[in-house]
């Protein structure tokens, strides 16, 4: 997977997705994904394979199951996820968890 078809795969979903941060306004449930580090495989002073760890927010205002179905077995079906706690904000109003994964 790529940045890319994970925003095709939101997109397919009807999720609202954005990288980096939501445009002002958007309200919740949305996801927003950012590559928070890179674990490259090297060798030989060479890259040879590209990995890029991606942390992807899911933020909402009432917890929906479906939503998180459709995350876990859908956008993320073939990728290795783990599933970060689940924290509210109370100035915002708003819970959110994170997954983390490879690509």
């Amino acid at each position: 997977m790529t940045l890319k078809d994970l925003k095709d795969r939101c997109d397919n979903a009807n999720l609202t997705y954005q990288y980096g941060m939501v445009e002002e306004g958007t309200k919740p449930p949305y996801l927003v994904g950012i590559v928070s580090d890179s674990n490259n495989f090297i060798a030989d002073n060479k890259v040879y394979k590209k990995i890029d760890s991606v942390e992807l927010y899911y933020t909402y205002k009432v917890k929906d199951t479906d939503i998180e179905d459709t995350i876990e077995n859908v956008i993320l079906e073939d990728v290795v996820w783990r599933k970060g706690d689940e924290n509210f904000y109370k100035d915002d109003e708003v819970w959110q968890v994170v997954y983390y994964f490879n690509i």
